[in-house]
């Protein structure tokens, strides 16, 4: 049985919950975790993506989303390597999938949208995800590392810019947990 751990800012101390996901092996990498506005925690595994939803009495059911080639509103691969939660939309879940590239998950519409290299990300590896800062217009860019540089993504436009050593990176290739 794996467990999670949590630590209470407020009151200093940890606390332990379980996470049984039958479906998800027991020797499955932990990836990610991220936190969305509904109060639902996200946990990026080798073996798809584990919704942890709380009830009132602060106890979790999980459901586990997975590829099903078969539906094109699914994820792009069972091995995720990175999560964000949208900072402008917190029903918005963007996760990083090891070789099939970047999906934007919509909670509220339960809607998947990939972005691969035929979408202009310059690799379909997607190791880590950070945001910028909202400008002035709330508008965001999503920086995402790849096995082929660094990309910067604007979302509001679906606007790739690759960063590559030549522009100063100290490789094009980065790896897991590079950010």
């Amino acid at each position: 049985r794996r467990q999670m751990i949590r630590f209470d800012t407020r009151a200093g101390h940890f606390s332990a919950f379980g996470f049984d996901v039958p479906a998800v092996n027991h020797a499955a990498n932990v990836l990610a975790l991220e936190k969305t506005a509904d109060g639902s925690l996200w946990i990026a595994t080798d073996a798809g993506l584990v919704r942890a939803s709380p009830d009132t009495n602060g106890k979790y059911t999980f459901q586990l989303l997975k590829n099903n080639p078969a539906d094109r509103n699914s994820l792009l691969s069972n091995s995720l390597k990175s999560l964000l939660c949208d900072p402008t939309d917190g029903m918005v879940l963007w996760i990083g999938t090891a070789g099939n590239g970047l999906c934007r998950y919509d909670l509220r519409k339960n809607l998947f949208r990939h972005y691969t290299t035929r979408n202009g990300l310059p690799d379909d590896m997607v190791y880590g995800i950070l945001a910028e800062d909202p400008g002035a217009d709330g508008s965001i860019n999503l920086w995402i590392s790849t096995n082929k540089g660094l990309a910067r993504f604007n979302p509001r436009t679906d606007n790739f810019r690759y960063f590559l050593v030549s522009d100063g990176l100290q490789d094009n290739e980065f790896n897991t947990y590079s950010f």
